[in-house]
């Protein structure tokens, strides 16, 4: 199953994706080409280290859920329901993830990360891509969600 389908799949099959996951997922590396981004999914930090030709480029990026009059809470404080790798150009490497969070009190949480980057020894500039897709599954209720991200970004090591 493709990253795009585990991630559109409607919340009634969850149930069905159940054998997916893992006991305890362990931090993914994603790498494509000069691009290399570690995730763990069940960390408050989530998306640490990406790096291009080996400069750092993101110290860590999260993401926090909140409903209307609740405190917002990062998605690692969720249930990991399902984590999916893919290897979409076929060259042997991870270079896609996609993961599923429940909630006990409203519908799942779906993310995928896909990260291109220039080939090993190309010429010309360097260039990564990260495409990130968050969908959360429709309520039955209606509630309000609130979606925050957070990213420290250390453009070229620069901490400035």
């Amino acid at each position: 199953m493709s990253l795009s389908r585990a991630l559109a799949a409607p919340a009634a099959a969850l149930g069905l994706l159940a054998a997916a996951l893992p006991a305890s997922a362990a931090p993914i590396l994603l790498e494509n080409g000069v691009a290399f981004l570690e995730i763990d999914p069940e960390s408050p930090d989530g998306l640490t280290g990406w790096t291009v030709n080996g400069v750092p480029h993101v110290r860590t990026q999260s993401f926090w859920i909140g409903t209307a009059g609740g405190p917002e809470i990062p998605l690692s404080d969720l249930s990991l329901f399902l984590v999916q790798t893919d290897d979409a150009d076929g060259d042997g490497v991870t270079d896609g993830l996609g993961l599923i969070y429940t909630r006990p009190d409203g519908p799942p949480v779906g993310i995928g990360y896909k990260l291109t980057g220039s080939a090993i020894g190309a010429s010309g500039p360097l260039v990564s891509e990260l495409r990130i897709d968050v969908r959360i599954f429709e309520s039955e209720d209606g509630e309000t969600i609130r979606l925050v991200q957070y990213t420290d970004v250390d453009l070229f090591n620069s901490y400035a």
